[in-house]
């Protein structure tokens, strides 16, 4: 029986790391943002300001949004997020 692999990383950037995405690299982004997308835009227990994230010019990388990509999605290139992103669902 195979052992999990364990990773000192939090699992935000471990995960993309895992299928060899970076989530920071020279001459692309400097920076990272993490974000729950459990709660869809627009409900009204939603924190997150998905225009000012389709705007930071950093990596988004959703937990627990599966379920919501679609209107996560949406909202963002509604709110400038170029829609050719390049994206990854790991």
């Amino acid at each position: 029986m195979s052992r999990p692999t364990r990773s000192p990383r939090p699992a935000s950037i471990a995960a993309p790391a895992a299928a060899l995405i970076p989530v920071t690299h020279r001459g692309l982004t400097q920076g990272f943002t993490v974000v729950s997308g459990h709660v869809p835009p627009g409900h009204p227990d939603s924190t997150v300001d998905y225009a000012a994230l389709a705007q930071a010019n950093t990596t988004i990388v959703l937990m627990m949004a599966v379920a919501n990509l679609e209107a996560i999605s949406r909202a963002l290139t509604e709110a400038g997020l170029d829609p050719d992103t390049p994206a990854a669902v790991i």
